[in-house]
């Protein structure tokens, strides 16, 4: 594929098929490299994406849920933060990141929440010059642009979350857990739709997260729902994205009230879905 045809794909929102966020991260770095013959519009798109790697984004944000879950279990006091805010400052800042780079930054600006009781958000923006501050911006407006999975719901719900992928002190046990999703509240029979084209790998259920439904992709893509209502289809068939495969719920032990609990991976590793998930009802 040509560097413009590839551009023209990715700012129209298409970038999502190019075969895994994988073969879009390193054709990004092309990209990058390029925007200097490009244009301005070239390069406020290219300013206004994720450069790193999902599995470095999500290393990053689930580092600071662990500084925060620590901190709150040791001191009964919660810090929380919007991981869009540290995506988007870690790339403006840092660029193309990887997870090592950035850890000790993490560490220093955690340490300067809690000794002054200052927001995350109060913290990073005392750390980021002029032009970094705008890309900062516009990252937060994008979202970071790497969203290749489609939404589960048809109206807008990331308002809605009740618990963030990473860890947290667990609503049913009071203890440290690990959250591989996001909860999305909503009423009982809502539709639950397709994330990806693929072919449902599994359903059933299980005591703790009750009727569950996975489907999988060829570029390594996997999205599970839990806490169903109803199944809507079968292990092997072939689904489309969009299409509706379940009815959410409240089903399972693992539950506080009806919602959907959704994860993904890729190539088999757990990466944070508010990252590359769309909101429903743009």
């Amino acid at each position: 594929m040509g560097i413009f045809s590839l551009a023209q794909n990715v700012v129209s929102g298409s970038a999502g098929i190019i075969s895994g966020s994988l073969d879009l991260h390193s054709s990004l770095t092309d990209l990058q490299a390029f925007g200097g013959m490009a244009g301005s519009g070239f390069s406020a798109y290219v300013g206004s994406t994720y450069l790193a790697t999902d599995d470095d984004l999500t290393q990053a944000d689930l580092h600071y849920t662990e500084l925060e879950t620590d901190y709150e279990i040791s001191n009964s006091v919660q810090f929380t933060h919007d991981p869009y805010e540290l995506a988007a400052f870690l790339t403006a800042v840092y660029g193309d990141f990887t997870y090592d780079d950035v850890q000790d930054v993490l560490n220093q600006i955690f340490e300067q929440q809690t000794a002054e009781s200052k927001t995350f958000t109060e913290v990073i923006s005392g750390m980021m010059t002029d032009d970094q501050y705008g890309v900062y911006e516009l990252l937060l407006y994008s979202k970071g642009n790497r969203q290749y999975i489609a939404s589960p719901f048809d109206f807008n719900w990331q308002s809605d979350i009740s618990s963030y992928y990473g860890y947290r002190v667990s609503p049913i046990t009071g203890a440290k857990e690990l959250h591989n999703g996001i909860d999305i509240p909503v009423p009982v029979g809502t539709d639950v739709h397709s994330g990806i084209d693929g072919v449902v790998s599994d359903t059933g259920w299980n005591d703790n997260y009750g009727n569950y439904i996975i489907i999988d992709n060829s570029d390594g893509i996997s999205v599970k729902y839990e806490h169903c209502d109803e199944i809507l289809a079968a292990v092997g068939q072939k689904v489309k994205s969009g299409e509706v495969v379940a009815k959410s719920g409240d089903s399972g032990a693992d539950t506080t009230g009806a919602h959907l609990h959704m994860e993904a991976k890729e190539n088999g590793k757990y990466i944070n879905p508010l990252y590359f998930t769309l909101n429903g009802g743009n």
